[in-house]
């Protein structure tokens, strides 16, 4: 784990949680400070500090998606906030500098979930919690996803993602998931981890821990997400499908995604200012309808549909989805437009 914990300093609503208790005892050797409101510490947070608070608004929120785009009816779960794998694309560079948030009131967050199971969806809802956090990544520092998995296991109409760049899965193998998680990763070629994503865990890495889950009678999902493009690009992402393809069972997959760069203007400065090394923010981009900077319409239409030939050169029946993009250019692509977990199962894939 690229990160070593040096204080923690605890919210003073969130102290007599059961799951505040617990990390003080683990991190005992760990200093730690009680502060009566994050906001009224003058001298700010450090990069080494976990913060413990208590969520006072909602766990579960429907993906916020992105204006004028498809939204795949995807739900998140937002256990707390950073990431330790330090990516050159990610937007949490441009809202957050360095502390680890978790909100500790658990028992909350399993009321809300269970709220949710019980309402009357006309599909499956998918429930994630990596947008804020690297699922796994953060659980080598506080574990919760195992208590998750298993209480989530019993609850009707949801099935929850588990999605990481990191090959930690140990603490998942014995777990009684009960075919109700999928565990995912986001992939990309050797040369892209190597360049943006590199304090993760190799290609290699995520999919022999793929395996390990598949072994463990999880489904796995994966999110081609974001889609780098440059001079090798469809020689470098034809080998990835083909190495997964080769290590993990097609009927396994319970989907993937294909999402292509994209971000705020803003970020671009940040990007510059932090990974001078990296160059995917000199790319061709332009705005989109949702003011992100993205390639252009027909270059991710290229980008889509190849990722798609590759994938269905080895499958039929693995569900394909685009990622904030629109109806037409996802049918266009031969991409599940929008994507139905339901609609899959029944289907057989």
């Amino acid at each position: 784990m690229p990160f070593k914990l040096q204080k923690i300093v605890v919210e003073a609503e969130a102290a007599s949680y059961k799951l505040t208790q617990q990390l003080l005892a683990r991190f005992a050797s760990v200093k730690h400070e009680f502060v009566s409101q994050l906001k009224t510490r003058k001298d700010g947070f450090k990069a080494n500090e976990l913060i413990l608070a208590k969520q006072k608004g909602r766990f579960v929120k429907k993906c916020p998606g992105t204006p004028s785009y498809n939204c795949c009816n995807y739900y998140v779960l937002n256990l707390g906030i950073g990431c330790f794998f330090n990516c050159t694309y990610c937007y949490l560079h441009y809202y957050m500098n360095s502390p680890y948030l978790l909100y500790v009131n658990i028992e909350d967050l399993l009321l809300e979930v269970k709220r949710l199971a019980q309402a009357k969806f006309p599909q499956t809802v998918r429930l994630g919690s990596g947008e804020f956090i690297d699922s796994l990544g953060f659980d080598e520092l506080v574990p919760v996803h195992p208590f998750l998995i298993e209480s989530f296991a019993n609850l009707p109409n949801i099935v929850f993602e588990v999605k990481t760049k990191s090959n930690y899965v140990q603490q998942l193998l014995n777990l009684k998931h009960k075919g109700k998680t999928v565990v995912s990763w986001s992939v990309n070629p050797p040369a892209v981890i190597q360049q943006e994503e590199q304090m993760t865990a190799s290609l290699e890495q995520r999919l022999k821990a793929a395996q390990l889950c598949q072994e463990a009678g999880y489904k796995v999902g994966f999110h081609f997400d974001p889609l780098i493009y440059y001079p090798n690009w469809q020689k470098d992402y034809k080998k990835v499908v083909a190495l997964i393809f080769q290590l993990l069972k097609p009927e396994t997959v319970a989907w993937i995604s294909l999402g292509a760069l994209r971000f705020k203007p803003e970020l671009k400065e940040v990007m510059q200012e932090k990974f001078p090394h990296s160059k995917i923010v000199y790319g061709e981009l332009v705005p989109g309808l949702d003011g992100k900077l993205r390639y252009f319409r027909p270059l991710r239409q290229k980008m889509f549909a190849t990722l798609v030939s590759y994938i269905r050169s080895y499958s039929q029946d693995v569900p394909v989805y685009l990622c904030m993009e629109n109806r037409q250019l996802a049918k266009a692509v031969g991409a599940e437009a929008p994507f139905n977990y339901d609609h899959t199962r029944r289907h057989g894939h």
